[in-house]
């Protein structure tokens, strides 16, 4: 098996998609690889500058493509703005929506954020803190139409409630797609919870 010259301990692995897996290397933000290990082909792709905050890797039905989505802010939590990009596979091209409104934020632990979308039903969902009034902010899935490029919200039960932008009520350790439904598997002192939602209710 051919490997990256990278060192194993710095790369993030953000998707997988028909045999590719798209990763990151930690140190640096702006490129990405994409990288078949059957093969050994890899494909480097190159982002804008500006904070990275969600990313996704499907293969588009609609359009015979792998698609890249990074959302990405060069702006202060607090301002609500970002711009959701999309690399085309098959133009090997970059387009993006700009300067939509999104209150969102990573939710998890630094280095174990929940930041890799996962498709289902045509959509990509994130788990994201939304922030409120004030200093307020909530758990919330944040669903992006491939199809319609729109965002929509998914709430949470209300045990799911974050307290702080980086840790929630609970531990919230998996977030999955478990029989064409959304998964939450979070654990509390002495016992463990595991919601199911179907993403299209």
């Amino acid at each position: 098996m051919i490997l990256l010259h990278y060192c194993l301990t710095h790369l993030r692995i953000l998707g997988s998609c028909r045999g590719f897996i798209l990763l990151r290397y930690i140190e640096e933000e702006d490129d990405l690889i994409l990288w078949n290990p059957s093969t050994g082909a890899r494909k480097t792709i190159s982002c804008s500058p500006g904070r990275k905050l969600f990313y996704g890797f499907v293969y588009d039905t609609s359009t015979d493509d792998y698609l890249v989505i990074v959302v990405v802010t060069n702006e202060a939590w607090t301002t609500l703005k970002a711009d959701i990009e999309f690399f085309s596979l098959k133009t090997n091209s970059w387009n993006k929506i700009k300067g939509i409104n999104f209150p969102y934020s990573c939710i998890g632990l630094p280095g174990h954020e929940f930041i890799s979308g996962l498709l289902l039903n045509g959509a990509l969902h994130w788990l994201t803190l939304c922030k409120g009034t004030g200093t307020d902010v909530a758990s919330v899935i944040i669903a992006f139409d491939l199809i319609e490029r729109s965002l929509s919200e998914i709430p949470l039960p209300s045990d799911f409630t974050a307290a702080s932008r980086s840790r929630s009520v609970v531990d919230i350790c998996h977030f999955m797609v478990i029989g064409g439904c959304l998964g939450l598997c979070c654990r509390r002192p002495f016992y463990t919870i595991l919601r199911i939602r179907n993403a299209s209710t």
